[in-house]
């Protein structure tokens, strides 16, 4: 279903945060499909003024999205997040179990061929257990992902590199299990949520911290998976 309104997480006269939904994707390029939905216009039409993406989520990543009220505001965020000097904390369900805090320092490449190097730091939280209906075990950790430089899909490809791939990442996950808890849990959207975003507001210079809950369909996958220890 096609939303028509965003749930809005901070917003003052410079900037304004959403909380993006699954299957949205921030704003045209030229790599999108005549039938996707475009959270720059709908917020737009929301607020009904014009506003200007300051970074990108995938288009099945939910969580913080900001934007500038003005081209100048927005280029000055932007410029913090290319300096380093903001903290994105990301929440995310993986495959397999992870026991311990652990730091991924791949390099990686751009669309464009060019190694970058890039830096992810993941922070399990909870390790849950699954028996399908086959009987076999299957083991999962719920995690946090501090990615510290900004690379395209970084959090993705260093989890799977790690071997610990996003549940339902269709292009570096595990397929076959993506389609067993598909099928099973009803696990349709890949689980990688931009929970909070730190910056400085680029007027008043004071730290400020946005936050963003989960989605629906990600709690809804975390309860089952409560309900599973349970039992």
């Amino acid at each position: 279903m096609t939303p028509d309104r965003f749930e809005i997480i901070y917003q003052d006269e410079h900037i304004i945060a959403i909380n993006k939904p699954q299957n949205v994707i921030v704003h045209k390029t030229n790599h999108v499909r005549a039938e996707d939905v475009y959270a720059l216009q709908i917020l737009r039409k929301q607020i009904k003024t014009r506003v200007f993406p300051v970074h990108r989520l995938d288009k099945n990543t939910t969580g913080v999205l900001i934007f500038g009220l003005s081209s100048e505001v927005a280029h000055k965020i932007h410029s913090q997040i290319i300096d380093q000097q903001t903290i994105k904390k990301y929440h995310c369900l993986l495959n397999n179990k992870l026991d311990s805090t652990v730091t991924c320092n791949e390099a990686l490449k751009n669309n464009k061929g060019k190694v970058q190097n890039a830096e992810t730091l993941f922070d399990p939280i909870k390790q849950f257990s699954y028996q399908d209906q086959k009987g076999i075990i299957h083991h999962y950790t719920y995690c946090q992902a501090i990615p510290k430089t900004g690379r395209m899909h970084q959090i993705r490809k260093h989890a799977s590199i790690l071997g610990f791939p996003i549940i339902a990442d269709g292009h570096y996950g595990y397929h076959k299990e993506n389609k067993l808890l598909k099928r099973e849990l009803d696990v349709a959207w890949m689980l990688l949520h931009a929970k909070s975003y730190t910056l400085q507001h680029p007027i008043t210079a004071q730290e400020i911290t946005l936050e963003a809950a989960l989605s629906p369909h990600f709690k809804k996958v975390l309860r089952k998976l409560e309900n599973e220890q349970e039992d």
